[in-house]
């Protein structure tokens, strides 16, 4: 009995002492770090919301677009291509691959409707980048007349020719920022112009609207700052993967312009998803690729920062 009692004895005092330890720590912790102790409370609430949300479906490069076109795939005739116009297929100097590496991203297609086979190649360019290259057949000689970095994901034909295509830069490592670079294309006689028309960039894990409006809804940002999300959330503290503003995309200045494609409430609060002009600037934004040209971008305001026109 005596030695049951002593033992009960010592796991209590353990345990006192554990825990007077970790209470020391924790005001100690609090006391000198009481920030740094809210926003991870905040993170984590933020998180356990987001696991209940969906994200929209976005476009993703899809190996058998270009395959499901080509009428009849001829691996020798295309590596026959790749051999004899090595130099002007490979986008720069130090390129390791070698034509047999590059059948499997060489695409066989007529492209202006001529009955000759054209070229398309989307494949490596350097790191974890891709490039799209369209390569002109004139009776067995080649021109390249595009070169774009990045995915062909949508492709369009009409009267048997190409008349749009968009690349899309899925950015890259931890970069949530994606920009679709859209193209129309006309002819001149046979030969093929090129217009990018537009570009759309967004979040890889934009959350999913309720309700799409029948028409877009065009509006100013009434607000002095108004603050573009991914997400119907209001996170301001760091994002531990996305940067230091948050969930925030950039910021809108009164006067800003946008169109409204959706709706959600959330939390009582009424969130609107929009696409803002490219005409727009912007804000306090991590990412580089919403900034080296001007483009429209998608994601969540608030409401309340926004007047209809």
């Amino acid at each position: 009995m005596t030695r049951c009692s002593n033992y009960l004895l010592a796991i209590f005092t353990t345990l006192t002492f554990c825990s007077y330890g970790q209470q020391t720590w924790g005001t100690v912790e609090n006391k000198n770090d009481l920030a740094s102790q809210t926003d991870s409370a905040k993170l984590e609430h933020y998180f356990q919301w987001q696991n209940s949300q969906k994200s929209i479906k976005q476009f993703k490069y899809d190996d058998q677009l270009l395959l499901k076109i080509e009428k009849k795939r001829d691996s020798l005739k295309i590596l026959q291509f790749l051999t004899k116009n090595y130099k002007i297929i490979k986008p720069i100097a130090d390129f390791p691959y070698k034509p047999a590496d590059l059948v499997k991203y060489t695409y066989a297609i007529d492209l202006n409707g001529d009955n000759l086979l054209d070229m398309v190649y989307v494949g490596p360019y350097s790191g974890d980048y891709k490039i799209s290259q369209i390569f002109l057949n004139n009776d067995g000689q080649y021109k390249k007349v595009f070169s774009g970095k990045q995915e062909i994901v949508k492709i369009g034909f009409s009267k048997k020719r190409l008349n749009s295509f968009t690349l899309l830069n899925p950015g890259c490592c931890a970069d949530p920022g994606q920009v679709e670079y859209n193209y129309k294309v006309s002819f001149s006689t046979n030969k093929p112009i090129f217009k990018r028309t537009h570009t759309i960039g967004y979040y890889n894990e934009t959350e999913k609207p309720l309700s799409i409006f029948t028409k877009t809804k065009a509006f100013i940002v009434k607000a002095d700052k108004a603050k573009l999300r991914f997400e119907c959330y209001p996170l301001d503290i760091e994002h531990p993967f996305y940067g230091m503003y948050g969930n925030s995309i950039a910021s809108y200045k009164s006067g800003s312009k946008g169109k409204a494609i959706g709706f959600k409430k959330e939390n009582d609060v009424d969130w609107i998803y929009v696409i803002m002009s490219s005409k727009n600037k912007i804000d306090n934004c991590d990412f580089s690729t919403f900034k080296d040209q001007p483009t429209q971008i998608r994601g969540w305001i608030l409401k309340t920062d926004i007047e209809w026109k």
